[in-house]
Parts: structure tokens; C-alpha cells; sequence
């Protein structure tokens, strides 16, 4: 076959690499482990990411209450997230129960990528609060009153701790008492007979509450 030779130039083909990056396929998530219990209504959640173009990533925070996968069927939805965290404010809250929960990266280009799913399980703490006595108390056989609350309705236990006013030594009630008593279930206690306090003597006392998976 004959061969023929030009002077014209070599077409020239640019292409855009930019276009051609990774995905941000690196996302895991930080912040909470599988299973973990938290405790505010209000948590925040971390995760990283890395994304080989360079690209600045947007994210997509999914939460389920119903604890099925979060990408497909989610309660609360946070999105244009441009930091590798977010916590709940004003009036973002959690209800107490079960959750599973994923984030979503999207790069410059429109293409996404989903993290793992994990789960968790939101118990508050419960609260206290001392009643009486509160001040001047006559008797060495004293009723002492406190009230205490569960968002969960976990059944609570009590651990009373009494101590005559501390020294310069003695730093807290629960840490050197006198008297104690635990796993009380009423928020109502007499002290008995065998144990009168000092009818001169200045007394502290102080409440633990626990919840029934742990929490005080």
C-alpha cells in the first residue's frame, strides 16, 4: 500500500483529570462505636473522610429511630454538612430508645459515597434532688426525703451517705461518710434505731441514684 505524508498537526485531545478522581471512598465513622450508649439528646456525632481528587466534601448525617438501615428509611436527615462533625442544637433532640445511624459524602462532582452503619442506644442520666432536712434538724433519728426522675422510667436505686461535717481533710460525703446505706428503693428513709446521729454534732448528707443500666 502506498503511504502518503502531511504537514498537518496532530490533533490534540485534552481531558479534564479533575473529572477522572476517586471517589471519596475512604469514610468511616469516629464517633459513636456500634452498640455504644449515649447519654445527651442533644449528641454529636464524628466521622473522617478522604478524598484522593482533592475535592471538598459535603456530608449527609442519617439517624433512625427505628433501627433499620438509616440510608433507606430515615427520621432525622442533617445535610450540606461541611465539617467532619455535628451536634444536635436549639431544638434538635433525641427521644431515649435505639437508633441507627450513617453519614453520606458527596465530592465536587456529584458522586457519593455512604459509611458503614452503626447503632446506638440513647439513656439519659437520671435526676436528683435533696428535700429534707434542710437546715436545723431536731431528733437523732432523722426522715431524710429526695426526689428523682428517669426520661427512660428505668427502675432507680439509691445509695444514702451521711457524714458529720467535714474536716479540711474530707473532700465530699461519698468520699469519707460516716454512715451509708445502698440500693434503697424509696426516696424516703428513717434512720434505725442502731444508728442515732449526734444530737450536738453538725451532719452532710448526700444521694447517689442509679438507673437500671448503670447510669448515676
Amino acid at each position: 500500500a502506498d503511504t502518503y505524508f502531511t504537514d498537518a498537526e496532530p490533533a490534540a485531545y485534552v481531558y479534564d483529570l479533575s473529572t477522572f478522581t476517586t471517589q471519596p471512598a475512604e469514610l468511616t465513622l469516629e464517633r459513636y462505636d456500634d452498640g455504644a450508649l449515649v447519654t445527651s439528646l442533644q449528641p454529636r456525632f464524628r466521622w473522617a473522610a478522604f478524598n484522593a481528587g482533592g475535592d471538598d466534601l459535603t456530608y449527609t448525617l442519617f439517624i433512625d429511630a427505628e433501627g433499620t438501615d438509616p440510608f433507606a428509611n430515615s427520621d432525622h436527615v442533617f445535610g450540606s454538612l461541611t465539617d467532619d462533625s455535628y451536634r444536635l442544637h436549639g431544638g434538635q433532640t433525641l427521644a431515649p430508645g435505639a437508633y441507627t445511624w450513617g453519614v453520606r459524602a458527596e465530592d465536587g462532582h456529584g458522586r457519593t459515597v455512604d459509611s458503614e452503619v452503626r447503632g446506638f442506644t440513647l439513656n439519659t442520666h437520671p435526676s436528683l434532688a435533696l428535700e429534707t432536712p434542710d437546715g436545723i434538724q431536731t431528733g437523732n433519728h432523722p426522715t431524710l426525703t429526695w426526689s428523682a426522675s428517669d426520661l427512660e422510667d428505668d427502675a432507680l436505686t439509691y445509695d444514702l451517705y451521711l457524714a458529720r461535717s467535714p474536716s479540711s481533710k474530707k473532700t465530699s460525703v461519698f468520699e469519707v461518710w460516716d454512715q451509708r446505706y445502698l440500693g434503697l428503693t424509696e426516696t424516703t428513709f428513717t434512720l434505725p434505731e442502731a444508728d442515732a446521729l449526734l444530737q450536738t454534732s453538725p451532719y452532710e448528707w448526700g444521694v447517689v441514684v442509679h438507673d437500671a443500666v448503670g447510669r448515676s
